[in-house]
C-alpha cells in the first residue's frame, strides 16, 4: 500500500502489534495452564497417574504451544481489529488511480481474509484434537462444555473478521462519499444553471475543466467498497462456516 509514501505519520500502521498484547495473552495462557495443573492435583498427581510423559506434557510442551498460539492471537487480532481501526482513523484516504478499483486496499483485505483463514484452518484442527478420539473410541467422548467452548471461540472469530469487513467497509465508504462532494461542489461552481439538468449550461472556456472533473467524478464512482466482489463475500462466508460445520459432523459421529 506504499504507507510510507502516503502519510506523514506511517509508524502505527507498520508496526501494528503493540508490545504489551503479546505479553498480556502469554501470561494469561500460561496462568491458564497454571490453574489446570493445580486442578489436576499438581504435578506429584499428575505423574503418579501420566508418569513423566504427562508432566512433560504440562511442563513443557503445554506451556510452550500455548505460548505459540498466544503469539498467533496477538497477531491475528492486531490484524482484524487495530490496523483497520487505525487506517480508519489516518490520514491515509483512497487510491482512486488504483486500476483494480479497490482503492488500493486490496492488500490490508487480503491480510484480513488470510489471517481469518488461519484461524480458521486452527478451529477445525482444534475440532480434530478434541473430537478425534469420539471416532477411534466411542468409550471417550468430548463434554458439552467443549461444544460450549468451541462455539464460543467460533463465535469470537466471527465477530473479528466481521468488525475488520465493517471498518473497511465504512472507511471507503466514508473517503468515496467525501471526494464525490468534494468533486461535485468544485464541478457545480464551473456551470451555470447547475441545479437543472434541462437548462444548465457549460461556458466554452471552461469545458476542459468540467470533462476533467466529470471523469475524475466517474473513477471516484466505480472505486468498489470492500467487501467489493462476489468471489470475496464467497469466500468468507465458506471460511465462517465451514469450522462449526466440521465440529458438528464430528460430534455426530
Amino acid at each position: 500500500m506504499k504507507i510510507e509514501e502516503r502519510t506523514d505519520n506511517p509508524r502505527p500502521l507498520i508496526n501494528i502489534v503493540p508490545n504489551w498484547l503479546p505479553w498480556i495473552l502469554v501470561a494469561t495462557a500460561l496462568l491458564q495452564v497454571a490453574v489446570r495443573v493445580w486442578a489436576l492435583g499438581g504435578f506429584s498427581a499428575i505423574y503418579a497417574e501420566n508418569g513423566l510423559t504427562g508432566v512433560i506434557g504440562w511442563g513443557v510442551l503445554n506451556p510452550l504451544w500455548s505460548v505459540l498460539v498466544a503469539q498467533f492471537v496477538a497477531v491475528y487480532l492486531a490484524i482484524e481489529f487495530i490496523a483497520p481501526w487505525r487506517l480508519y482513523k489516518s490520514d491515509i484516504g483512497i487510491d482512486f488511480l488504483d486500476p483494480e478499483g479497490l482503492g488500493g486496499l486490496r492488500p490490508i483485505g487480503e491480510l484480513v481474509k488470510h489471517a481469518y483463514y488461519y484461524m480458521a484452518s486452527g478451529l477445525v484442527a482444534f475440532a480434530l484434537v478434541v473430537y478425534g478420539p469420539i471416532v477411534s473410541a466411542a468409550s471417550y467422548g468430548p463434554t458439552a462444555t467443549t461444544s460450549i467452548v468451541f462455539t464460543a471461540i467460533w463465535l469470537g472469530t466471527v465477530v473479528t473478521v466481521a468488525f475488520a469487513v465493517l471498518i473497511l467497509h465504512l472507511f471507503m465508504r466514508q473517503e468515496k462519499r467525501l471526494e464525490l462532494h468534494r468533486l461535485n461542489e468544485r464541478l457545480r461552481k464551473t456551470i451555470d444553471n447547475p441545479w437543472d439538468i434541462e437548462t444548465y449550461d457549460v461556458d466554452e472556456d471552461k469545458e476542459a475543466q468540467v470533462n476533467e472533473l466529470q471523469q475524475r467524478i466517474d473513477m471516484v464512482s466505480s472505486t468498489q467498497e470492500y467487501p467489493a466482489t462476489f468471489s470475496i463475500w464467497s469466500q468468507l462466508l465458506l471460511s465462517i462456516v465451514l469450522p462449526k460445520a466440521f465440529q458438528l459432523l464430528l460430534a455426530a459421529v
